[in-house]
């Protein structure tokens, strides 16, 4: 990775199974595992289900989770916290957002 932050092509990172969803459709046009969404999370899984896939592994931040639990789009949550502080954000689960337990959120 580059001090910018740009991912080597030779990276090794990302294969043929590789689906990146984006809304920039200038990225979708230069990165081969892009694909350009509208946006919505069950267009995304729509496309994701015409494609055959059936399960989904989510990485991200407080907002990315607060849309899939709005949306009702998730079957199960692994949640791992350290005290390592990477920077700032919004909180994934504070007291202005749903709560969950194992299989409900409220």
């Amino acid at each position: 990775m580059s001090i910018g932050g740009a991912l080597a092509k030779s990276s090794g990172l990302f294969d043929d199974r590789t689906l990146i969803y984006t809304t920039n459709s200038t990225f979708a046009q230069q990165v081969p595992q892009a694909v350009s969404f509208d946006g919505e999370l069950g267009s995304l899984l729509d496309d994701l289900g015409q494609r055959g896939i059936q399960s989904l592994l989510v990485e991200g931040g407080g907002a990315l989770v607060r849309a899939f639990l709005a949306a009702n789009l998730w079957q199960r949550f692994d949640i791992y916290q350290t005290d390592a502080v990477l920077g700032t954000g919004i909180k994934g689960g504070g007291q202005s957002g749903p709560r969950c337990n194992t299989d409900t959120c409220w």
